[in-house]
């Protein structure tokens, strides 16, 4: 299996050059880095430092390790890029399933819709007298407002 060097620029520009980031993770990045396309070499060593940190799972480390588990084995799925907008998310959304693992922060995703969709179709149900899930105004159901005249406000 060939490892494309792009993807590895990739990682140096996602991982790299930030001074904030824990050293270790940029030490293993560079490791991975310094095997350059030998994906099983690469695979050996995040295999090594997964075994090291399993009794630390809940840092940043591992999580690190697990994406870069998680985009070396997967990386014959990201050849083929005939995919449908649903399939990259997939692909994404486990990544970030790794990383936001062990933290408050909770991905939700699928058919949830946000509270203002939501609000406005409860509205435009009682307001149109319609179950129809589609927030629309079509003619029949078109309210009528009639606006103020100066005649009709005592005005001559």
């Amino acid at each position: 299996m060939y490892l494309e060097p792009d993807v590895l620029q990739s990682f140096e520009k996602a991982f790299l050059g930030f001074p904030e980031l824990d050293p270790t993770i940029s030490d293993f990045i560079s490791q991975v880095e310094a095997k350059e396309d030998d994906v099983d070499a690469i695979m050996e060593l995040v295999c090594e430092q997964k075994l090291k940190y399993l009794q630390h799972k809940t840092s940043d480390t591992y999580a690190c390790i697990c994406c870069v588990e998680h985009i070396i084995d997967s990386l014959d799925l990201w050849k083929d890029d005939s995919g449908s907008e649903a399939t990259y998310y997939r692909r994404l959304a486990t990544l970030f399933d790794h990383i936001f693992k062990h933290t408050d922060i909770k991905l939700v995703d699928g058919e949830t819709g946000c509270n203002a969709t939501k609000t406005t179709i409860a509205f435009n149900k009682v307001m149109f007298n319609t179950h129809d899930m589609v927030p629309h105004i079509s003619p029949q159901n078109r309210p009528t407002f009639k606006m103020p005249t100066l005649e009709s406000e005592g005005f001559d």
